[in-house]
């Protein structure tokens, strides 16, 4: 009931206020009294007030409550006739469906199977589909093939472990496929089909086989990024290992359990034992061979299953996915008939490899996710498919991934990559993004162009993206506040690691010329980069291949581009206003320097 109150009563308290005052209580005292007899016949007078279905009963309504009762009512009156006892009459009644069975194991049978259905769908992988759909796209840090995933649910990353040589590259990337970092192993590492991840003190700790002697050790390290280790200073867990080089392990950290397979053989151990050097076996499992005796390419132990990718070196042949249980039975197994990569059938060059779990804490749902690594023209091509479980948004990740990009620019942060200790070589420096190379670190590197590495600065240097044949522009500058700074470019093969000459790109219409830094020689004969650069009286003074005549003002100094035999022009003029204009000209070749000439 609507209450329609006078709000803007006389500004003096005279007759026409006490009216207002008035008149206002007695619409307040109105309503109330109305609401109060409302409420008082719907209480004890009025009838057919509610619906059954709103009114809230136990976990249901009163509507369901009635149908359960009446279908009881009925199968007591058609079980009268003496054939069952009337508990058991009752109880043919369905709790889902509400529906009378004619008998108990009917009812039984549909409730539990409505009980089945829920759980599978909500807390189980939907493998009978058999459809796997692209995840996303990997900027992969090296061109091969992805041979180990761990994803980490809780920050949505992934690490995915490449062989590089006899070592191996761990890179980390967002869940759109965007490279964040790498860790490069040295050394032998295991032919690793699987990478196990675990948190320790709050760190990803990643776990995967390296060669000691002639035997295949169970190796962890905590992932550093941009760190270059050995593989001999890892720690390894002594008594876990095997002769077979592609013996591989996977963890499933909330259930404490780590999974050694090597051979055809699989033991699972209690995780926090392993690590400690205490092996508590607490199952074992022999792995079938697969009816086409594929081998296995991959495989993840989760929440008490172990899951399995197997195909051949190609996947000419369908890849298949088993499943075992807890016990180590298999009970589920089919291949991927109808797997397509990006719209194609996976020919010779396309590989199906590792394997892990994700999580999506989102919409609680799970995936099973294999690596893909294809050759598209020159590079290969490295993603993630997945198996979604029912009620995933399948196309999940595809919207995740429109707006991204295959490389980061950038670190995390949003700031330049660090260059990792012990570069000696740009050309090192071979993936697309922003670097900043400390004055420290430059000292050590060779390619810097000649007049820029003088030892005393930190540069910044831009790789741009691949074109389609892998090649890419360098573009170095001097970080420097002080004067004007130079830019380089060349341009750079990455696949034959084959780089072009420095050019130089210069810098009109600023309002500041560049101050010279005379060369060691303090010859101008031996400054060849192109442009103008001003050479103050106090720097003049020192130079050895200028008559003194000349000396005691500042000057501007221009050298023009690099002629036939390194030919160069080379242009002075005095900076003064009190002196007559004076410009000197000469060129400076291979085959000779000339006199300074007036002009």
């Amino acid at each position: 009931m609507r209450i329609n109150l006078k709000k803007s009563p006389p500004i003096t308290t005279g007759k026409d206020f006490r009216n207002d005052l008035a008149d206002n209580f007695t619409r307040i005292e109105s309503a109330i009294n109305t609401s109060d007899s409302e409420l008082t016949n719907h209480q004890t007078i009025q009838l057919k007030a509610h619906k059954s279905r709103q009114i809230t009963h136990n976990a249901w309504d009163v509507e369901q409550e009635l149908q359960y009762r009446a279908a009881q009512v009925s199968n007591l009156v058609l079980g009268a006739n003496g054939d069952g006892i009337e508990e058991v009459k009752d109880s043919r009644v369905a709790v889902f469906s509400k529906k009378a069975h004619a008998t108990l194991s009917e009812r039984l049978l549909e409730d539990f199977s409505a009980l089945s259905s829920l759980y599978i769908n909500e807390y189980s992988l939907n493998l009978a589909n058999k459809q796997a759909v692209k995840f996303t796209d990997i900027g992969a840090s090296v061109n091969g093939i992805i041979r180990g995933i761990a994803i980490d649910s809780r920050k949505d990353e992934i690490y995915i472990y490449q062989k590089e040589g006899n070592g191996a590259i761990i890179s980390r990337h967002t869940l759109q496929g965007v490279m964040l970092d790498q860790m490069t192993i040295t050394g032998n590492t295991g032919d690793n089909i699987s990478l196990g991840l675990m948190f320790v003190n709050g760190y990803a700790t990643l776990l995967f086989t390296v060669k000691r002697s002639d035997k295949y050790y169970v190796a962890f390290k905590r992932y550093v990024s941009n760190t270059t280790v050995s593989s001999d200073s890892l720690s390894i867990i002594d008594s876990l290992y095997s002769s077979d080089e592609k013996a591989s392990v996977s963890v499933d950290e909330m259930n404490d359990e780590l999974l050694f397979v090597y051979s055809n053989q699989a033991i699972v151990y209690k995780l926090s034992n392993a690590l400690n050097n205490k092996l508590v076996v607490i199952r074992s499992f022999i792995l079938a061979k697969d009816e086409n005796g594929e081998p296995l390419k991959g495989f993840k132990i989760w929440d008490g299953y172990t899951y399995l990718i197997s195909g051949t070196k190609s996947i000419e042949m369908t890849p298949l996915i088993s499943v075992y249980d807890e016990n180590g039975d298999k009970y589920y197994h089919f291949k991927l008939d109808d797997f397509k990569v990006d719209n194609r059938i996976g020919a010779d060059s396309t590989y199906a490899w590792a394997m892990d779990v994700y999580h999506d804490t989102y919409t609680n749902k799970i995936s099973l996710v294999f690596g893909v690594t294809y050759a598209d023209d020159v590079f290969r091509k490295q993603q993630l498919y997945a198996i979604h479980q029912h009620g995933r948004e399948s196309d999940h990740a595809q919207k995740m991934i429109a707006y991204s990009q295959n490389y980061a620019m950038t670190d995390g942060a949003g700031r330049m990559f660090n260059i990792i200790n012990g570069t000696t070589s740009l050309k090192e420096l071979n993936r697309p993004g922003s670097y900043y190379i400390r004055s420290s670190h430059a000292k050590s590197i060779t390619d810097i162009p000649g007049d820029l590495n003088d030892g005393q600065h930190a540069y910044f240097l831009e790789n741009s993206a691949f074109n389609d044949n892998g090649v890419l522009t360098q573009k170095i500058r001097v970080y420097t506040t002080a004067s004007v700074s130079d830019v380089y470019e060349r341009s750079f093969d990455t696949k034959a690691n084959t780089v072009g000459q420095w050019q130089f790109t210069p810098i009109l219409g600023l309002s500041t010329p560049k101050y010279m830094t005379l060369p060691t020689s303090k010859k101008l004969s031996d400054v060849i980069t192109p442009g103008e650069q001003y050479i103050s009286a106090d720097v003049i003074a020192n130079v050895v291949d200028l008559d003194d005549k000349y000396k005691g003002n500042g000057y501007l100094f221009h050298s023009s581009g690099a002629m036939p035999s390194n030919g160069r022009v080379q242009t002075m003029t005095r900076n003064s206003t009190n002196q007559a204009l004076l410009t000197l000209k000469r060129i400076v070749s291979d085959n000779g320097i000339t006199a300074w000439k007036e002009m």
